[in-house]
């Protein structure tokens, strides 16, 4: 869904050439797009989290989802740096070509235009971004259980997860 479906004016109305020229963000049509921006969001993530006031304050307000019952947490920091106490600590991961693939089949089925190798390209650049970044690097916790995902259907995830979590924290 479009913000045009919404009342906006439709692609290619007047101004929107101007718009595009000035915004630095795509098309003003992309603009306002949902899909657009779905494709985007982790790129704008990484920009706005580059900056160590807001990753900072992001991290307070992180710890502060941490009550009973208790709390799933998924991101590239979470057991290094968001809850490095945690008692459970899952590292997820699979090889960039499979991450790849299973990024295209969601961005595809969301109707976004993307080819395998554009985000190939991507997932290879954000891991060497990631894991050379002076705050948070990409890294797994050294407590963490580490699952290789390359291959696996979900539900073989899911159980080997769950099995972890079932045994007593440390």
């Amino acid at each position: 869904m479009t913000l045009a479906a919404e009342g906006l004016p439709a692609a290619g109305a007047a101004g929107y050439e101007l718009l595009d020229q000035l915004s630095g963000f795509g098309t003003t049509a992309q603009m306002f797009d949902a899909a657009y921006w779905r494709a985007k969001e982790g790129e704008l993530a990484r920009t706005i989290l580059s900056i160590p006031e807001v990753r900072a304050a992001l991290t307070n307000r992180q710890r502060a989802f941490r009550q009973l019952p208790g709390l799933v947490a998924d991101g590239r920091d979470m057991g290094t740096v968001i809850f490095p106490d945690a008692g459970h600590k899952v590292f997820l991961t699979a090889s960039a070509d499979e991450r790849a693939e299973r990024r295209y089949k969601q961005l595809k089925d969301k109707g976004v235009s993307v080819t395998i190798d554009g985000l190939l390209r991507e997932i290879l650049a954000r891991d060497a971004r990631d894991a050379s970044r002076a705050v948070a690097p990409l890294r797994p916790a050294e407590d963490a259980v580490r699952i290789d995902t390359t291959g696996l259907p979900i539900a073989d995830v899911v159980t080997r997860v769950l099995d972890i979590v079932s045994r007593p924290g440390d």
